[in-house]
């Protein structure tokens, strides 16, 4: 629909480029600012077939639900005003993003169960209940459990773990224990989704 709208500017139809431009708009609404978390993403627009490596760090507009994902050159197109925003959003934001180690990443506490770890559990199969430990940033809408949180910034890791070690879910902990842990003991730990109390 991007190169139908091109071709109708080309050929100097504005009513048909104005009306396909508005329709992709809404389609674009859900894509949000993100940075690629390893080199797996592709260009849904250019690329579907993801041929091309688009490397760790990188800038990208996309949607979880949809599992859709734009490189800036396509949404440039899209919507070249909001991309002129999110140049200079890039520009003043240093030290967030998986290119700067997730240095923006803060200890929370999940207040519903909507909040997934956007490092393993991108498409929300997880049920995590609120009051449970993970990390994230308002500013990249990036969250992570504690066992990805070792993988993405270890030294924030070994900072934060052991102070908020009792409120990390029994499926993260279980992911840390997996992964080799960090001399993490038996212990009782926020129980699974639909486990007893007992």
């Amino acid at each position: 629909m991007l190169h139908a709208a091109t071709r109708a500017a080309s050929r100097g139809d504005e009513a048909e480029e104005k009306k396909l431009r508005e329709r992709l708009g809404k389609m674009g609404a859900c894509l949000k600012l993100l940075f690629t978390d390893d080199n797996k993403y592709n260009c849904d627009h250019h690329d579907p077939k993801g041929k091309e490596k688009i490397p760790k760090g990188t800038m990208m507009r996309g949607c979880r639900k949809c599992d859709f994902d734009w490189c800036m050159k396509c949404y440039k197109e899209l919507n070249p005003a909001q991309y002129e925003k999110d140049k200079e959003r890039d520009r003043a934001q240093p030290g967030h993003g998986a290119g700067d180690k997730w240095k923006c990443l803060k200890h929370l506490i999940t207040p519903s169960w909507k909040v997934n770890c956007d490092h393993h559990d991108r498409s929300h199969r997880e049920k995590i209940p609120p009051g449970s430990s993970m990390w994230g940033c308002d500013e990249c809408d990036w969250d992570c459990c504690a066992a990805c949180l070792k993988i993405v910034n270890p030294k924030l890791f070994k900072k934060d773990f052991k102070k908020h070690e009792k409120t990390v879910h029994a499926k993260h902990m279980k992911r840390l224990n997996k992964a080799g842990g960090a001399d993490v003991r038996t212990r009782k730990s926020i129980p699974d989704a639909g486990a007893s109390d007992a």
